[in-house]
């Protein structure tokens, strides 16, 4: 039996994309009150717009990314395997990158749509805790 990507290796691996992706959208937010006073999209359909787009990416990364990181996770290569931490870690945190055009450019009436959208970081970080390390137990059984 090869070593395995376990929960508690998966866990603290999301748990840090997850604090980095709190930290920067957080860090936007404040940014974006403090020192843009007009918003280069003001307007709402614009807003929309990049929620939508950005929102839609997330939406569909997500599965592929959990796909990929048990592929990578079910490697017997150990270096692979640590691979595997550092692409969730990574995979976590991008739900902010994704939050920071709304966040940066829209008004300030909807940066909502940039935080529900750095929001997502929790719903990548469950995926991954969930379904990657989960795919180990089951490979183990066979």
């Amino acid at each position: 039996m090869s070593p395995t990507v376990s929960r508690n290796s998966v866990a603290p691996a999301g748990g840090i994309g997850l604090c980095a992706a709190l930290v920067t959208v957080l860090a936007a937010n404040f940014a974006a009150r403090a020192w843009i006073s007009a918003p280069l999209l003001p307007q709402a359909w614009a807003g929309w717009g990049l929620f939508l787009l950005f929102g839609g990416i997330s939406a569909v990364e997500i599965p592929l990314m959990v796909f990929g990181l048990k592929k990578l996770a079910a490697s017997p290569d150990s270096l692979a395997r640590r691979g595997t931490q550092v692409g969730v870690g990574v995979f976590v945190f991008f739900a902010a990158v994704y939050a920071l055009p709304n966040l940066l450019l829209t008004a300030p009436s909807l940066r909502w749509m940039g935080i529900a959208l750095g929001a997502a970081a929790v719903v990548r970080f469950g995926a991954a805790v969930i379904f990657v390390s989960q795919s180990q137990n089951a490979d183990n059984a066979d």
